[in-house]
């Protein structure tokens, strides 16, 4: 794994599936919204090329959890996923080009 990104991963070992989705939460609302709309909040960042990403908070759902059922319910988010959650402080760098060999 590379050194930087390995770096990065938020320590969610020893800690309950609650406990991890909160702390996770916490995390991806510190990093990446800073501006309350009538919608929640929302936050945008630009990539390596200019290009903005807006993230909302209603969204965190999205990108941290999975289908428990993949075969019956395939798009289905209803299953937090720890080792997507290590990798929240992962989004921001990686987009923003601070990552080198990554794309």
């Amino acid at each position: 794994m590379n050194p930087v990104l390995a770096s990065l991963l938020l320590d969610l070992r020893g800690l309950s599936d609650e406990e991890a989705l909160e702390l996770t939460y916490q995390e991806y609302v510190g990093l990446y919204m800073d501006r309350k709309t009538d919608k929640g909040m929302v936050g945008i960042r630009k990539t390596h090329d200019g290009q903005s990403v807006i993230f909302y908070q209603d969204r965190f759902e999205h990108a941290f959890f999975t289908s428990a059922h993949r075969t019956s319910r395939q798009y289905a988010k209803d299953k937090f996923q720890i080792d997507r959650a290590a990798r929240v402080r992962w989004i921001g760098q990686v987009i923003e080009g601070n990552i080198p060999g990554t794309e």
